[in-house]
């Protein structure tokens, strides 16, 4: 069993928890549905939310080298019924259709990058959210699985990204055959298994905030696993996932 379907292996339940970020406690609802493999990314698509629950990759820089060009719109993903979202479920709503798996992370293959433009990899992000510390936060990883020399020669970088969904959130869907709700915060784990073994979580809140301050939401992947509910790293062997899960040395990352 691959990573990607160990770390899908979620069984259908509702959960609700608390959420405590920044010191607020919120009431969150989780439901997990049927894994969906493509071929660069697994996702989780919640028809009740109108987006994936979550989406798991791996990067390393062999799929940075560009081969594919961004299509124009997003598409219903075409492995899922009834039918996700459309590209104008986000029209004139305010918000952008904001990828989960990047699509800067998918450019290695014509196929990869279309289906990365599916609505199964989307979520509705703040503008300035999307646009600002979350695409920061993109080109880090990017970085890290890139030039990151000092530590390892090829890093492997797994990731688990999805939205964090809780009570009494807006629905901006356009669409009367669909919901779209907007998530209050979204969430990034990232882990290199290569040379240094280590981990990294984020929690951040989907609005706008400053750049300069992304490590304020940075967390070991531990702490972000109790924030929001979930085990996300199920397919590592448990040694290895309670020592990477357990802390993380920000200056490994800088």
């Amino acid at each position: 069993m691959t990573f990607l379907q160990r770390i899908a292996g979620f069984s259908l339940f509702l959960v609700f928890s608390g959420l405590k970020a920044q010191g607020i406690e919120i009431p969150q609802v989780f439901k997990y549905e049927n894994p969906i493999k493509h071929l660069a990314y697994t996702t989780s698509y919640s028809h009740e939310f109108g987006q994936p629950h979550w989406v798991a990759y791996q990067l390393d820089k062999s799929k940075l080298i560009k081969v594919a060009s961004r299509p124009s719109r997003f598409k219903p993903d075409p492995k899922i019924t009834p039918p996700t979202t459309s590209h104008n479920t986000y029209t004139k709503t305010g918000y952008d259709r904001g990828h989960l798996a990047p699509a800067a992370d998918m450019v290695w293959s014509t196929q990869t990058m279309l289906q990365s433009f599916y609505t199964s990899n989307i979520c509705p992000q703040a503008p300035g959210f999307n646009r600002g510390i979350w695409k920061n936060l993109e080109t880090l990883v990017r970085n890290w699985a890139t030039n990151n020399n000092s530590i390892q020669n090829n890093p492997q970088l797994f990731i688990v990204t999805g939205p964090v969904f809780t009570e009494n959130m807006p629905n901006i869907s356009r669409e009367a055959r669909h919901n779209l709700m907007v998530p209050s915060y979204f969430f990034k784990a990232v882990v290199d298994t290569s040379g240094v073994k280590r981990g990294i979580g984020f929690l951040i809140p989907n609005q706008k905030i400053p750049n300069e301050q992304l490590w304020n939401f940075a967390m070991t992947i531990d702490e972000l696993e109790s924030k929001i509910g979930r085990d996300l790293f199920l397919g590592l062997p448990d040694e290895m996932e309670t020592a990477i899960e357990a802390a993380y040395i920000r200056k490994d990352w800088e």
